[in-house]
């Protein structure tokens, strides 16, 4: 027999396995339409640690919500590590942490958090022992991806990573069909860790209706796999996709899905939540303790708890008349009960009559966890005098599930006849910074038009959109003394007409802001690198300046297809 038909001695064997299990610890792996693959072994500036990764992105670059396993090459039978983010050039700043069990062979797994970092930046991950740091010692580095979603008017989510290299192209990750499709109102939302993303409409499609006047019943939302790339839920009859939010697991309870469903006895809506599984939604249950509400109120995923902001009173103001009940924010928690929350312990202000309004969690880079917090209040003198609505908001930290109050960020806000409905910030906000507050006209006003609040002497500035017409706004900040106001492509009565004035660009300058209007093709727009946006138009998507764009110029293709919404991961731009 030649010797290249000589069969291998158990030796060889044994030798070939032991290559192959090396190999093997060393690899990536890679999530391929739903199973692991072994991918590229990537080095990750790795020190007494090998990793198994669930995406081959062919560099040491990652994505908020990607899972890592890592193996420690040195433990002790203690069973609890420490994880630690933070920048690779000053490793001391810790962005988040974990506290995980270690398994048996000294293994670890997590996903990786949405940390306040820039898309490009490199992200050091320390891991130490919980009860004793030098029992074993570990590290290794990555890069800082985005991870883009963009949803077409059938219901198609693509999934793209972007932001490897400077100026390349991101690449296509993966094709949801997400089913049926309410065309150009549907939104995307991605959970807090980027694991999911919910597809639907708003109850109210924010074409100049307040919820008072939405549609009687209720929306269709779709829950999806982001990793996993497939649809995992249907759920309908719901308040919409600003009445759904995602709460953390603990130690003793596991993550769910929170929304608001209507009851097709009463009419009402109610609270309800299913646990997220990696297959599905598990059953789901009512949430006890919180009332039924007249109108879907909005819920928001703060630092892993939901918050739930009651709107009922927006039917009466819109009638126009006082509020019949006090509102209040709703905690909902981990045993799946409502705690309430007056507006007054909230802000740290009296007033009997104040009711919720928004709250928007932030992890600041520098200040950590905190919030902006509104309510609002509303008066109504007799004829023909129009009502008032005063809207107050804080900066407040977030500590143990709670807003807690800084004397040193002082209350802010505005009157104004126009209905307050909520609050949006430009890219990387924070305490003393403008902010942009949503309204809709009141009765007998047809004024359309965001308002900006500046605190401190500043004031506030109300927009007058009403030259872009009343089919329904979309309004961005784009930073601190940029304002974009649009009517998407989609929205206006009949797209194929000619269209009159489509933007609306806001500027602040020395005496004030001074506005221009624009005709430009447009869907959709996101904030991606300042001063650089994403601009979706009927054909596809680009890159380019607010400058530049409503100037004419074509832009860089940033990807081929067209949207209608677009959504990025991290939150921090």
């Amino acid at each position: 027999m030649s010797p290249a038909q000589r069969p291998a001695s158990p030796q060889n064997h044994r030798i070939i396995a032991s290559l192959l299990l090396a190999l093997a610890a060393c690899a990536c792996t890679v999530l391929v339409e739903g199973r692991l693959d072994d991918g590229p072994a990537v080095h990750c500036d790795e020190h007494n640690v090998h990793l198994s990764r669930e995406l081959d992105t062919g560099t040491c670059h990652t994505v908020p919500g990607e899972r890592f396993t890592v193996h420690l090459d040195e433990y002790s039978p203690q069973n609890r590590a420490v994880v630690q983010f933070s920048p690779a050039p000053t490793p001391h700043r810790i962005l988040a942490e974990l506290e995980l069990a270690v398994e048996a062979g000294g293994r670890i797994s997590f996903a990786m958090p949405d940390l306040p970092v820039p898309t490009g930046s490199r992200i050091r991950v320390q891991i130490q022992g919980r009860h004793a740091p030098a029992a074993f010692s570990g590290h290794f580095e990555v890069g800082w991806m985005s991870l883009l979603a963009t949803l077409d008017g059938e219901g198609l989510v693509s999934l793209w990573l972007a932001g490897v290299s400077p100026g390349e192209p991101p690449r296509l990750f993966g094709r949801i069909p997400s089913g049926e499709s309410d065309g150009p109102d549907d939104e995307l939302v991605f959970s807090p860790a980027g694991r999911h993303l919910v597809a639907g409409a708003p109850a109210h499609p924010g074409r100049g209706l307040p919820p008072a006047e939405a549609q009687a019943g209720g929306r269709t939302l779709r829950l999806l796999s982001v990793f996993g790339r497939r649809r995992l839920a249907t759920l309908e009859d719901t308040g919409g996709i600003d009445a759904v939010a995602f709460q953390e697991a603990t130690s003793v309870t596991p993550a769910r899905l929170v929304w608001a469903r209507r009851d097709p006895q009463t009419g009402r809506w109610r609270l309800v939540a299913g646990e997220l599984e990696e297959d599905g939604l598990g059953p789901v249950v009512t949430i006890g303790e919180a009332q039924d509400f007249l109108l879907p109120p909005r819920l928001v995923s703060a630092f892993g708890d939901v918050y739930v902001i009651a709107r009922d009173h927006l039917a009466d103001w819109q009638r126009p008349q006082p509020a019949a009940a006090q509102g209040t924010f709703w905690l909902v928690t981990p045993e799946l009960t409502a705690s309430a929350l007056s507006c007054d312990a909230a802000l740290g202000l009296g007033g009997d009559d104040l009711q919720p309004l928004d709250l928007i969690p932030v992890d600041h880079p520098e200040q950590g966890r905190i919030a902006v917090v509104s309510c609002a209040s509303a008066a109504f003198p007799p004829a023909p005098s129009p009502a008032s609505h005063e809207v107050v908001a804080r900066w407040v930290r977030w500590e143990s599930s709670l807003p807690r109050v800084q004397d040193a960020w002082a209350p802010f806000g505005v009157i104004t006849p126009r209905i307050p409905v909520g609050w949006s910030l430009p890219p990387r906000p924070g305490p003393g910074g403008l902010a942009l507050l949503g309204t809709v006209p009141a009765p007998g006003s047809d004024v359309p038009g965001p308002i900006l609040v500046a605190p401190g002497p500043e004031g506030s500035v109300e927009v007058d959109a009403s030259s872009l017409g009343n089919t329904g706004l979309r309004a961005l900040l784009v930073d601190p003394g940029t304002l974009l106001v649009y009517v998407p492509e989609t929205w206006r009565a009949d797209p194929q007409s000619p269209p009159g004035p489509t933007l609306l660009v806001g500027r602040r300058g020395a005496p004030g802001w001074s506005f221009g209007l624009h005709s430009r093709e447009l869907r959709h727009a996101i904030p991606w690198s300042e001063p650089v946006l994403l601009l979706a138009n009927p054909h596809n998507m680009i890159q380019s300046t607010l400058d530049d764009f409503t100037a004419g110029l074509p832009g860089a293709l940033f990807t081929p297809s067209a949207c209608v919404h677009a959504v990025l991961k991290p939150s921090y731009r």
